[in-house]
């Protein structure tokens, strides 16, 4: 970790120990920065983002291993199926070494830039059509909502997890008063999806603006 707090880890699948390593070099950084007061935030944000990443990468072995379009809509619903039993069937090792095997990693960044704090998690494919649509969807039912309550009332029966997770990080954003924009999901960036957190530390901050 470098003085300013930023530091950087490659990864290729999740485990005890690597949320351990991320949520240490998290705190490290906060304490650096003196934004102790986001630690649950940032760190729940990130994981979700981690987890999710790792998820989209093993989703590709699974479809390329079955011959699957990730763009065909039945192809993909029968794809996920697999793709639950795939996880169901295999312990974490066993799944690393997959991803290793197939080439598929995930990168974490994060670094103070002039008056606040940027994250980003890349992983090295793109997200598919049917991906890109379904996050946009995520995003405009979070956006919605105001409260967990209301959002559970109405959702609950088909939101899945990464939904849920998206809709958490919006929330605990606006309470902590920072503009939901400053987290992004899904970004296309030669060969890679990136999906990045901000944090403001005052007015003066300049985000990354995408089209």
């Amino acid at each position: 970790m470098a003085d300013n707090g930023a530091f950087g880890i490659k990864l290729y699948y999740y485990s005890d120990e690597i949320i351990y390593m991320i949520k240490s070099l998290l705190d490290e950084t906060l304490k650096i920065v003196e934004k102790n007061e986001l630690r649950n935030m940032i760190y729940n944000g990130v994981k979700e983002i981690v987890i999710n990443g790792i998820k989209a990468n093993l989703k590709r072995v699974v479809f390329k291993q079955n011959q699957l379009d990730l763009d065909n809509l039945d192809h993909y619903t029968y794809g996920m199926n697999l793709f639950r039993d795939f996880l169901s069937a295999h312990t974490p090792e066993e799944i690393e070494k997959t991803l290793i095997k197939n080439g598929y990693e995930l990168v974490i960044l994060c670094a103070k830039v002039d008056n606040g704090l940027r994250i980003e998690v890349m992983n090295n494919c793109e997200l598919c059509s049917i991906e890109e649509a379904r996050i946009r969807e995520r995003f405009r039912l979070a956006m919605q909502y105001k409260d967990l309550v209301s959002f559970m009332d109405d959702h609950s029966n088909h939101i899945e997890g990464s939904g849920l997770g998206i809709f958490l990080l919006i929330l605990m954003l606006r309470e902590h008063g920072i503009d939901p924009s400053y987290f992004r999901v899904g970004k296309k960036y030669q060969g890679y999806t990136v999906s990045r957190i901000e944090i403001p530390f005052n007015k003066d901050f300049l985000g990354i603006r995408e089209d």
